[in-house]
């Protein structure tokens, strides 16, 4: 089991390695029992990203003991206080269906559409914490935080809309 979920994030990493926009992707476990609300995933950034607008993903590791289809989280800028993201993700569908890839057997990985994100200039750190009424989140094993260049060039497409 442990052997197919190594190959399974080690297919997923390559996947990921291929997209040459990316210029930051880390993941960082939760607690053995799930993600507690006192739990606050730190993601140090490089010194590079601090200043400008990109695009953030969120990834969420999942089991199927998470009990929700949903989950809240905020993204907290340390440097900025006043400067909190919520972010409402859907991990599943009206029917209950995990809209994730499987891992293994049970094991889920979801990953967020794009949302815009601007960085301040002291902003090296973000912190991700979840902001659901349950203080112990059971079946959540890691959150993941990528960001992305911001794309630049206007998409005629979307200005015909």
């Amino acid at each position: 089991m442990k052997r197919l979920m190594a190959i399974c994030c080690l297919a997923a990493g390559l996947c990921t390695a291929c997209q040459t926009d990316t210029l930051y992707h880390r993941y960082r476990p939760t607690g053995t029992y799930g993600w507690d609300s006192r739990d606050t995933l730190e993601f140090r950034l490089p010194s590079a990203l601090c200043g400008s607008r990109h695009r953030l993903e969120i990834g969420i590791r999942h089991t199927e003991d998470y009990p929700y289809r949903d989950v809240w989280i905020g993204l907290l800028h340390p440097a900025c206080p006043q400067a909190v993201d919520t972010l409402h993700l859907w991990l599943a569908d009206s029917a209950g269906h995990w809209k994730g890839y499987g891992m293994s057997g049970s094991s889920f990985q979801y990953v967020s559409d794009g949302h815009p994100l601007v960085l301040a200039a002291n902003d090296s750190v973000l912190r991700i914490v979840h902001l659901m009424g349950r203080k112990q989140l059971p079946g959540i094993t890691d959150i993941g935080l990528r960001l992305s260049a911001f794309p630049t060039g206007v998409d005629p497409q979307e200005d015909k809309q």
